[in-house]
């Protein structure tokens, strides 16, 4: 029995150890498997913190172009407002300009006003003067002298001076006797 028995306590040893063998093989390919699977999720984790490192540049890139975007959209703004405060004074300058305008419009006319009363005077000077040439030249028909000429300019050209050399008048100058 000894024999049996030594071989039972013997194959009991045996599969004894085999089982912890079997289970430390296990524990130890369970192990691996772990760290297989962690390096795998490890990996995973630097890759995505690659990716949210792109990202995060990305938009840093974009928000410092949103900023700069902002800072001249600002500027233009203030601009604007310097502007739009100079609205009203240009606005004033505008209504004295057209006061002004109207001003002179008002002058222009009072002037052609006065240019017709000119222009009238000088047709009934004209035609005084003609007169007063025609009796003069009748009188000295009959005193027996030279005659004058009268001419009559059309309106706006000069005319054309004839001249007596014993009158004193020329077309409204005077003239001094020598």
């Amino acid at each position: 029995m000894n024999e049996n028995a030594n071989d039972f306590s013997v194959e009991t040893y045996i599969k004894k150890q085999e089982n912890l063998l079997v289970e430390h093989i296990r524990r130890q390919l369970q192990a691996d498997t772990r760290v297989t699977l962690l390096e795998l999720a490890l990996q995973e984790a630097y890759k995505n913190n690659e990716d949210l490192t792109i990202q995060v540049n990305t938009l840093k890139t974009t928000v410092d172009q949103s900023i700069n975007g902002l800072k001249s959209l600002t500027a233009e703004r203030d601009n604007l407002k310097v502007k739009t405060e100079e609205i009203p004074t240009l606005t004033g300058e505008l209504t004295q300009a057209k006061n002004k305008i109207a001003l002179l419009e008002v002058d222009i006319d009072d002037l052609n006003m006065k240019l017709k009363v000119a222009d009238n005077d000088y047709t009934t000077l004209k035609e005084n003067y003609n007169k007063v040439l025609a009796a003069l030249n009748e009188a000295n028909e009959k005193n027996g002298e030279a005659t004058v000429a009268i001419l009559v300019p059309a309106k706006g050209k000069q005319s054309k001076k004839a001249q007596n050399p014993s009158s004193e008048w020329v077309d409204g100058e005077h003239e001094i006797p020598t």
